[in-house]
């Protein structure tokens, strides 16, 4: 195996288009220029970078005694069991956590607002676009962003893949027909 092109101290494991032969991942990675290598299997755009799973987030401590913050996640989860309603009940926990994506690339990573959602989840969004904005009237922005991530971070853990997260906040959060209001399911 070829010696990389450009530090000529590793192995020149990936085939670089750039440099018309082998480099190693470390020149790869720290010497991309995305005009150039775009058709690239190894580069990936600012977009598919992201790190949803590192949003900021409140810890569980800080949820549990207060009340505010509980209240703005029940305002959000309950906007996510409206949405599983409408749908008769169709939606997969993916569905959900991709409509927290939408509001991070606005609200942290700097995408124009009027970036057009997927259609799968457009009617998430515009509910809790509607939801979000009452609470920013009401909240600080980080406050509400924050425990967006922490909805995000609890909907990612208790995720299989299909309904888990969403059958849980239907049993424990209920509709929410209105901001502050709930629905609490029968049996509770």
């Amino acid at each position: 195996m070829a010696k990389c092109l450009i530090c000529g101290d590793k192995k020149g494991k990936r085939n670089c288009h750039r440099e018309e032969g082998d480099v190693c991942s470390v020149c790869c990675g720290e010497n991309r220029v995305e005009k150039l290598c775009v058709p690239c299997e190894f580069f990936k755009s600012d977009k598919q970078q992201r790190r949803y799973n590192q949003m900021v987030k409140y810890g569980l401590n800080e949820m549990s005694s207060n009340f505010d913050l509980q209240s703005i996640a029940h305002d959000i989860e309950g906007v996510l069991c409206n949405w599983d309603k409408e749908t008769d009940g169709n939606l997969n926990d993916m569905l959900a956590i991709r409509t927290f994506y939408h509001f991070f690339d606005i609200f942290v990573f700097g995408d124009k607002p009027t970036t057009i959602p997927a259609e799968d989840i457009r009617r998430g969004v515009d509910l809790l676009s509607e939801r979000l904005n009452y609470l920013f009237d009401c909240f600080s922005i980080e406050q509400v962003l924050m425990v967006l991530g922490s909805v995000h971070f609890v909907a990612q853990r208790r995720s299989n893949g299909k309904r888990a997260y969403l059958d849980f906040i239907g049993q424990y959060v209920g509709l929410s027909p209105a901001p502050g209001m709930r629905v609490i399911p029968n049996g509770l």
